[in-house]
């Protein structure tokens, strides 16, 4: 794993950044430090953005909680919020609950049952 960490913080492409991100989602593997996956939660393309957001399932730390809950409080994307909310049903604590309540009354009918 901290090869595809190391390969993550030098990779330029959009690309290969989302699927380093969905390897590491998809790894058995838990990693301590989000912070190599949290600078993508901002990632001005949305596969990279949204493969980050599920790669924060690996991290074993209270930030990736953190980081989700603001995405879901501070995104205006359906998709990001949708993926956050996947992710918050995974990892997620009663901490959470609150910011996916607020999530309820969303336009959008993804973002709501995925919230629910």
């Amino acid at each position: 794993m901290e090869d595809v960490l190391k390969k993550l913080s030098e990779e330029q492409d959009a690309y290969k950044l989302s699927m380093l991100l969905e390897k590491i989602a998809q790894g058995a593997i838990k990693i301590e430090d989000c912070s190599p996956i949290i600078k993508f939660i901002n990632h001005r393309r949305p596969a990279v953005r949204q493969s980050a957001i599920k790669a924060l399932r690996a991290c074993r730390s209270p930030v990736a909680e953190d980081t989700l809950i603001k995405v879901i409080t501070e995104s205006q994307d359906e998709y990001d919020l949708t993926y956050a909310n996947s992710e918050l049903s995974r990892i997620g604590t009663n901490k959470a609950v609150p910011h996916l309540i607020n999530l309820l009354s969303y336009p959008k009918g993804d973002v709501k049952c995925s919230a629910l």
